[in-house]
């Protein structure tokens, strides 16, 4: 295991802390809307990959399968998404933002979007570079850790795993 400095540790932790209070992830709601921070971050994984599952969510957002059932159900209720019957499985559900979800996903990204140009004007645009510096990498293994992690889908009508062959 390599060596890392506490006072490096002690930076880093500070400095997540600071954007967690500065973009607001701390409040009630975010993103200038009336949803949950898991609402959010759900709106916005089912907008950039049409057809998710419940499964891969739970993968993605970190969360109980019990916890993405109710979200999920809270925002067909809302009329935010809708799960479709997959063509290739009829057992698997894939998830889809509805005309209300879609608008719900812009309006999130336009205020996500002015919050990064915001910080831009206020820090420079040298400080956001090197954030993306930072992140790049550890995007890349998540993302390469979703292209190969075998899927199972959620049957949301009984809420069992079923594998997909």
């Amino acid at each position: 295991m390599t060596h890392v400095s506490p006072d490096l540790v002690n930076d880093i932790r500070a400095a997540s802390r600071r954007l967690v209070r500065e973009f607001g992830f701390l409040d009630k709601t975010i993103a200038g809307t009336d949803l949950s921070g898991s609402g959010v971050h759900a709106i916005l994984e089912i907008g950039l990959n049409p057809g998710l599952t419940a499964k891969d969510l739970v993968a993605r957002l970190k969360l109980e399968k019990s916890t993405i059932s109710r979200l999920l159900k809270s925002l067909e209720a809302r009329g935010e998404i809708e799960q479709a019957r997959s063509a290739s499985d009829g057992r698997a559900f894939g998830l889809n933002l509805t005309q209300a979800g879609q608008q719900t996903f812009a309006a999130i990204n336009r205020f996500a979007d002015g919050q990064v140009r915001a910080r831009s004007h206020a820090s420079g645009t040298a400080t956001l570079k090197r954030w993306q510096a930072l992140w790049r990498p550890m995007r890349t293994r998540w993302q390469s850790r979703w292209r190969t992690a075998r899927r199972p889908y959620i049957n949301m009508k009984s809420s069992r795993a079923i594998r997909q062959a």
